[in-house]
């Protein structure tokens, strides 16, 4: 047995040949032995942090925007929460942490299958543990009323990587080898569906150009709204839309996260960095509509906290340390700041915002937006989130904010929506 992934690679590749970088980058992230996310929690080390381990704030503000989800399905009980990619249950410990609250009617399924981790996210619950379950997959449990919620977790699916080549044609890189390096290769489309994505996006790119695609994302919402009877998707992740997240130039979004720091070689040290990409918001869209949600409008990550009162309930600057929230200073009420070995994906070190960094994601130089896409699913489409920092709204019925303020609460969608049983087309 290969005594390491960079072995184990190497054998496979002098057997069947070059693999997708897609195949490549399920190894290197989920391999059972020696996958990144298999021999560590997701959002916890030195390489990286996201914003629930960095502040309990975060899983609070989670809470209330849950109570108004609560509200807008009528008060079901029980309220599930369906998490996936939980890390060390930090948004559940924090949105638990109050007892009885929503009539005691919340409940918690975790969708993981590392055992060792499940034990971490008890342990963090404590005796709210007896009100959460745990699940491998989002399909291996009967649907219920409540929210799906992935935070930071579609940006870590395999993608494949397609490059345009001297020829003017998109073709997608493969992972070889020269000796006993990892390279590199361009070769043929590996799948059909890329094919169209292919030629849409091949006149917009110069040579050498690089982008990611994902084929994941329709059978992830399929299974999302098979978890439902009726409810939210919450989505919490990088992203952008079409055609911007194809122009991203030579590396495409890709980024890595491991011992060296943020970079972009992928194939450095196998199973033991991070690699992200960009979501495609528009294909995420198309998505989850045809899995039979209503997609409502994107908001940066900043505008949503806010929007939850972020600047009431912390007025004054978070700094994260273990064991929860300590320090106070004035400044920036949506800015928190990690602990001298966190790095937040996106952004190498230094002050992080996690509402999306001060004045939003581009004039903090992320070079990454965070956007939260909210989705309905159910027999009735109850209510839209109004999140368009006082602009006019896209979809949801034609909402228009509330008169005197920026970022207005939850209104009321004014036409029902009709779907077949359990809201699913």
């Amino acid at each position: 047995m290969p005594e390491s992934l960079l072995q184990e690679l190497q054998e496979r590749i002098r057997s069947t040949g070059p693999m997708p970088f897609v195949d490549y980058m399920q190894l290197a992230l989920y391999h059972p032995r020696h996958g990144y996310y298999t021999t560590r929690v997701p959002g916890h080390g030195v390489h990286y942090a996201t914003a629930p381990t960095i502040t309990p704030w975060f899983g609070r503000l989670v809470r209330r925007e849950l109570h108004r989800m609560w509200e807008a399905l009528g008060q079901p009980d029980p309220f599930t929460i369906v998490e996936v990619g939980g890390g060390l249950a930090d948004i559940a410990g924090a949105a638990m942490e109050e007892p009885g609250w929503l009539a005691g009617a919340l409940r918690w399924r975790f969708i993981e299958r590392c055992g060792r981790v499940q034990e971490l996210q008890r342990k963090r619950l404590g005796t709210a543990a007896e009100l959460a379950q745990w699940a491998p997959a989002l399909d291996t449990s009967p649907p219920v009323v409540g929210c799906v919620l992935a935070n930071e977790v579609l940006d870590n699916f395999p993608f494949h990587r397609l490059q345009l080549d001297r020829h003017g044609e998109v073709r997608e890189v493969y992972v070889d080898l020269e000796g006993e390096c990892l390279v590199e290769r361009l070769g043929p489309l590996s799948a059909g569906e890329l094919v169209d994505t292919a030629r849409q996006v091949a006149p917009r790119l110069q040579e050498g150009d690089r982008f990611e695609v994902c084929l994941e994302l329709e059978g992830w919402c399929r299974q999302a709204s098979q978890a439902l009877e009726r409810g939210y998707l919450l989505i919490v992740d990088y992203g952008d839309v079409e055609p911007d997240i194809w122009l991203q130039g030579r590396a495409g979004s890709l980024k890595t996260y491991g011992p060296g720091g943020m970079g972009q070689d992928p194939l450095r040290e196998p199973g033991r960095q991070d690699i992200t990409a960009d979501v495609n918001l528009s294909a995420l869209a198309r998505a989850v509509e045809a899995a039979g949600f209503q997609p409502q409008p994107l908001t940066t990550q900043r505008a949503w906290l806010l929007s939850l009162g972020l600047g009431r309930v912390a007025p004054r600057r978070i700094r994260g340390r273990p064991g929860g929230v300590a320090g106070a200073g004035r400044g920036d009420p949506g800015r928190i700041e990690p602990g001298p070995q966190a790095r937040r994906r996106g952004r190498a070190g230094g002050p992080v915002g996690v509402p999306g960094g001060e004045g939003g994601p581009a004039a903090s130089g992320w070079g990454r937006q965070r956007r939260i896409a909210q989705l309905e699913v159910g027999d009735r489409a109850l209510y839209a989130r109004a999140l368009s920092d006082g602009g006019p709204l896209r979809r949801a019925g034609g909402l228009r904010p509330r008169s005197g303020g920026a970022t207005p609460p939850i209104e009321a969608v004014s036409t029902p929506r009709s779907a077949s049983p359990a809201g699913r087309r």
